[in-house]
């Protein structure tokens, strides 16, 4: 039994490593519709619903704010 438990364990960091990847290069693709120069300000409403749902994201795989905001894929230049 304890054999069967070590084979799901690992199947499930598995798929917890797959996901994280495929949710990376999603976040990324969806970053690709925003210019590196853009002010937040001028965001389209399409930008802007890209860069809620990649926070929305983040919020949720780093809890603590101030890591957030190190680690995040969107950085402003007053964050920096």
């Amino acid at each position: 039994m304890q054999l069967m438990a070590e084979s799901k364990e690992q199947l499930y960091k598995q798929n917890i490593q797959r996901s994280l990847q495929e949710l990376y290069t999603r976040m990324s693709a969806m970053l690709e519709t925003i210019p590196d120069d853009i002010d937040e300000d001028k965001l389209t409403p399409t930008q802007r619903t890209v860069v809620d749902n990649i926070s929305a994201i983040e919020e949720e795989w780093i809890p603590d704010p101030d890591q957030r905001r190190q680690l995040s894929l969107i950085q402003w230049e007053d964050d920096e």
